[in-house]
Protein backbone atom coordinates (compact mmCIF):
# COMPACT_ATOMS: atom_id res chain seq x y z
CA UNK A 1 0.00 0.00 0.00
CA UNK A 2 2.89 2.16 -0.81
CA UNK A 3 4.50 2.55 2.71
CA UNK A 4 1.20 2.91 4.09
CA UNK A 5 0.43 0.74 6.85
CA UNK A 6 -3.27 -0.04 7.33
CA UNK A 7 -5.42 -1.79 10.17
CA UNK A 8 -8.56 -3.24 8.19
CA UNK A 9 -10.52 -4.48 11.57
CA UNK A 10 -10.50 -1.06 13.02
CA UNK A 11 -9.66 1.31 9.77
CA UNK A 12 -6.70 3.19 12.13
CA UNK A 13 -3.34 3.82 9.85
CA UNK A 14 -0.02 3.28 11.82
CA UNK A 15 3.21 5.18 11.57
CA UNK A 16 4.78 1.85 10.98
CA UNK A 17 4.59 -1.72 11.05
CA UNK A 18 6.06 -1.66 14.30
CA UNK A 19 2.53 -0.82 15.95
CA UNK A 20 0.60 -3.70 14.54
CA UNK A 21 0.75 -7.50 15.04
CA UNK A 22 0.55 -9.90 12.19
CA UNK A 23 -2.75 -11.48 12.83
CA UNK A 24 -4.06 -14.64 11.83
CA UNK A 25 -7.93 -14.15 9.97
CA UNK A 26 -8.93 -17.81 10.80
CA UNK A 27 -7.38 -18.80 13.66
CA UNK A 28 -4.66 -21.12 13.77
CA UNK A 29 -6.83 -22.76 16.79
CA UNK A 30 -10.19 -22.84 15.08
CA UNK A 31 -8.66 -24.21 11.96
CA UNK A 32 -7.53 -27.21 14.48
CA UNK A 33 -10.80 -27.44 15.90
CA UNK A 34 -12.35 -27.58 12.62
CA UNK A 35 -10.57 -30.56 11.32
CA UNK A 36 -7.26 -29.24 10.49
CA UNK A 37 -5.88 -31.29 13.66
CA UNK A 38 -5.69 -34.32 11.41
CA UNK A 39 -4.07 -32.53 8.00
CA UNK A 40 -0.39 -33.04 7.82
CA UNK A 41 2.42 -31.40 9.39
CA UNK A 42 3.31 -29.41 5.99
CA UNK A 43 -0.66 -28.88 5.68
CA UNK A 44 -1.08 -27.35 8.92
CA UNK A 45 2.24 -25.38 8.29
CA UNK A 46 0.37 -24.05 5.14
CA UNK A 47 -2.20 -22.82 6.37
CA UNK A 48 -0.46 -20.81 9.35
CA UNK A 49 2.15 -19.09 6.94
CA UNK A 50 -0.70 -18.64 3.99
CA UNK A 51 -0.81 -14.61 3.13
CA UNK A 52 -4.80 -14.90 2.66
CA UNK A 53 -5.25 -15.60 6.42
CA UNK A 54 -2.64 -12.90 7.64
CA UNK A 55 -3.51 -8.92 8.13
CA UNK A 56 -2.26 -6.65 10.27
CA UNK A 57 -4.03 -5.67 13.54
CA UNK A 58 -3.82 -3.25 16.09
CA UNK A 59 -2.34 -5.16 19.40
CA UNK A 60 -5.51 -4.39 21.34
CA UNK A 61 -7.53 -6.63 18.89
CA UNK A 62 -4.91 -9.14 17.97
CA UNK A 63 -4.98 -9.80 21.70
CA UNK A 64 -7.04 -10.81 24.39
CA UNK A 65 -8.82 -7.81 25.67
CA UNK A 66 -12.46 -6.13 25.63
CA UNK A 67 -12.18 -5.54 21.79
CA UNK A 68 -9.32 -8.40 21.22
CA UNK A 69 -10.09 -11.23 18.42
CA UNK A 70 -8.27 -13.57 20.70
CA UNK A 71 -8.74 -16.86 18.94
CA UNK A 72 -12.84 -16.65 18.60
CA UNK A 73 -14.11 -17.69 15.44
CA UNK A 74 -16.60 -15.24 13.04
CA UNK A 75 -19.31 -16.36 15.15
CA UNK A 76 -17.97 -15.29 18.08
CA UNK A 77 -15.96 -12.11 16.95
CA UNK A 78 -16.70 -9.53 14.05
CA UNK A 79 -14.57 -5.93 13.40
CA UNK A 80 -16.00 -2.50 13.61
CA UNK A 81 -14.69 -2.04 10.31
CA UNK A 82 -14.53 -3.59 6.72
CA UNK A 83 -16.93 -6.60 7.53
CA UNK A 84 -17.42 -7.42 3.91
CA UNK A 85 -14.17 -7.98 3.55
CA UNK A 86 -13.70 -9.88 7.03
CA UNK A 87 -16.85 -12.27 5.85
CA UNK A 88 -15.47 -12.61 2.56
CA UNK A 89 -12.10 -13.78 3.33
CA UNK A 90 -12.88 -16.11 5.65
CA UNK A 91 -14.97 -18.00 3.55
CA UNK A 92 -12.31 -17.58 1.08
CA UNK A 93 -9.70 -19.63 3.71
CA UNK A 94 -12.26 -21.51 5.19
CA UNK A 95 -12.71 -23.31 1.69
CA UNK A 96 -9.09 -23.45 1.01
CA UNK A 97 -8.74 -24.85 4.29
CA UNK A 98 -11.74 -27.98 3.43
CA UNK A 99 -9.69 -28.81 0.73
CA UNK A 100 -6.60 -29.56 3.22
Amino acid sequence: MGGIVYGPYTGRYFDNDRETDIEHIVATSEGHDSGLCKATASTRIQFATDQLNLTLAAPEVNRCSNEGKCGLDASEWLPKKNLCWFANRVVQIKKICSKC
